[in-house]
């Protein structure tokens, strides 16, 4: 699985871990084919665990 994560100062990183995705930046961007599965920033992203994660993008 790939997570893409954006930052204020734009993009972070390609293949990270989901803990990291979760930890780092203000804003989680998940893709799928191509597609923007999971976007979440602020609070929501600070509460999000990896287990949410998982059944946002199972979904």
């Amino acid at each position: 699985m790939k997570v893409f994560v954006t930052g204020a100062t734009g993009f972070i990183g390609s293949e990270v871990v989901m803990e990291d995705a979760l930890k780092y930046g203000n804003r989680l961007l998940m893709l799928q084919d191509g597609e923007i599965k999971v976007n979440v920033s602020g609070d929501e992203k600070q509460q999000l665990e990896e287990s949410d994660l998982m059944e946002m993008f199972e979904s």
